[in-house]
């Protein structure tokens, strides 16, 4: 089974924010073999902006190097149709009053 993470579930983790322990138990599955853990790059970038602006960008460093040294699957390529429809979420999900808008990191990962 595979799981794509979004920008939050890794900053969850990397926070020791509520949520962690699910995104730590898919860490350990993928580990072991049971599971194929992704993130798109985009997602990533969301991440690593984030710490950058929280925390400066060698500290960011710091806190995101860990991740390398996981199994975690960083899709860097998207291909024609996923971006279309990527596109095709983000306009279907542009918020409301009510409801918050899709990133669009989120509709591409």
């Amino acid at each position: 089974m595979t799981y794509v993470l979004d920008a939050c579930a890794l900053i969850a983790l990397l926070n020791e924010e509520e949520g962690k322990d699910e995104i730590d138990d898919l860490f350990n599955q993928a580990k072991a073999g049971k599971i194929t853990l992704c993130i798109s790059i985009i997602n990533l970038l969301e991440v690593y902006y984030g710490f950058i602006g929280a925390d400066g960008p060698d500290r960011a460093n710091e806190i995101l190097a860990p991740i390398d040294e996981t199994p975690l699957r960083i899709i860097d390529t998207i291909s024609q149709s996923v971006y279309r429809e990527a596109a095709r979420f983000k306009s279907m999900y542009k918020g409301s009053k009510s409801q918050s808008a899709l990133s669009l990191a989120d509709a591409i990962g």
